[in-house]
């Protein structure tokens, strides 16, 4: 089965990768010292800094300190005396995303909760599933909504899963030439692959960053043009 995703922006590079425990571990303040939003013509960079805002530490202190376990994934442990059914297994990996969302909503816009819920609705749809396949894994989201929070593109992505349940997000610019997509692994670490035309001239490249470098390591395409939607 192919990943799903509202649109066909996967690359076939990706491949599956063992999943950890944590949820929003191990950004801590040396961490979030390498970051500065930057704002310059709309469009949103990060750009190495000695210090990160004081607010922001705080509120990466706060998703730091979210106890995950004690939540969603207690949504049908009580109540289940067999293997969960794959309505089941669908049901309870939105569940526990979304849960893990409306701890740090009050730091998104609702219409950013809006797009997200409805693809994530739209990435669990019963009907064409393969048993085989993964839902959305937590460690997964959590750095997708990490990522999220620190580099807040104007342009919200189109949303995938890989096989494993990576979260995969997507963008499309310069008349749909250019692709920027992300695969969202454990402990804050991504995947990228990039399509990029300079001078008429097509150059790619793919890579694995952590969450702290991912910026930097992207900066030469531009990122920008997809973020803001400038081409």
């Amino acid at each position: 089965m192919k990943p799903k995703t509202p649109s066909p922006m996967i690359p076939r590079e990706f491949s599956s990768y063992a999943t950890g425990q944590e949820f929003f571990g191990g950004l801590d303040r040396n961490s979030t010292n390498d970051f500065r939003e930057e704002r310059a013509g709309g469009a949103n960079t990060i750009a190495q800094e000695s210090l990160f805002s004081v607010d922001t530490i705080k509120v990466m202190d706060q998703i730091r300190a979210l106890d995950i376990d004690n939540s969603a994934s207690h949504i049908s442990r009580f109540f289940r005396a067999k293997p969960p059914k794959l309505e089941e297994k669908l049901f309870d990996a939105k569940a526990q995303v979304k849960i893990l969302f409306s701890q740090v909503s009050m730091h998104f816009s609702k219409d950013l909760r809006t797009k997200l819920f409805d693809q994530l609705d739209l990435l669990h749809e019963i009907e064409g599933w393969e048993e085989g396949d993964d839902a959305v894994k937590t460690e997964s989201f959590s750095t997708f909504l990490r990522w999220l929070y620190l580099y807040r593109p104007d342009n919200f992505p189109s949303l995938g899963l890989s096989f494993s349940g990576h979260l995969i997000a997507s963008w499309l610019a310069n008349d749909n030439k250019d692709i920027l997509t992300l695969e969202f692994l454990h402990r804050d670490t991504i995947k990228w692959y990039v399509t990029k035309y300079f001078d008429k001239e097509p150059e790619q490249g793919n890579g694995t960053a952590s969450l702290r470098r991912i910026g930097n390591t992207l900066s030469p395409y531009h990122t920008e043009d997809w973020f803001s939607g400038r081409s």
